[in-house]
């Protein structure tokens, strides 16, 4: 018996030294395919980040390209001017109302839930054709005074053979201010130019 102790010891012994230098071994392993893994994506990522590169600076390239055999927009004809500046006009005056319209309805339907749930209704409307309508006023307003600042932003610097600096945001806010106060006479748009100015 005293001879089998030691022997069974040590067999034990020695089962768990080989069983650490398998776990080291499987450990180095994972830590090499993890390191290989690493390794491979960070090529796959310079490899992509050098591929955008080039196709942005290609189509920087492509881009400038055309913009050098374009014409100026002062050298057009004047019926082209014509053309494609009331194209421009017009789809800023319309894009800028429809956006501006659908955001402040938007808003508006937001801030109008508490009137539509614990106010009464009055003027003989529901509550619903109430808050309604007061979406549709703010849409309407907000639409409209975005589309006449861009529109006059727009028009001027077409009017300027399409310079575009800051003469452009001072003249088309003081035509816009005298275009809002209109139902009020050349006084009055005057001074709503110039009040819009200061």
């Amino acid at each position: 018996t005293p001879l089998i102790v030691p022997s069974a010891s040590f067999a034990l012994k020695k089962s768990h030294s080989l069983l650490r230098t398998s776990e080291k071994r499987k450990t180095t392993e994972v830590l090499f395919a993890s390191s290989r893994s690493i390794s491979s994506t960070t090529r796959t990522i310079d490899h992509d980040k050098d591929l955008i590169i080039n196709i942005h600076q290609n189509s920087q390239q492509i881009a400038e390209a055309e913009a050098a055999n374009m014409p100026a927009w002062k050298d057009l004809p004047f019926g082209w001017k014509v053309t494609l500046g009331s194209i421009e006009l017009g789809y800023t005056v319309v894009s800028q109302w429809i956006s501006n319209y659908v955001l402040a309805y938007f808003f508006g339907s937001i801030t109008g839930t508490y009137g539509i749930l614990f106010k009464p209704a009055t003027d003989g409307l529901t509550k619903f054709q109430q808050w309604s309508q007061r979406n549709n006023r703010w849409g309407k307003g907000y639409g409209s005074l975005a589309a006449t600042f861009s529109g006059f932003d727009t028009g001027i610097r077409l009017l300027r053979n399409n310079r575009d600096d800051e003469w452009n945001s001072l003249i088309s806010t003081a035509f816009a201010g005298a275009y809002f106060a209109r139902k009020n006479g050349p006084k009055a748009m005057a001074k709503s130019a110039i009040l819009y100015l200061s």
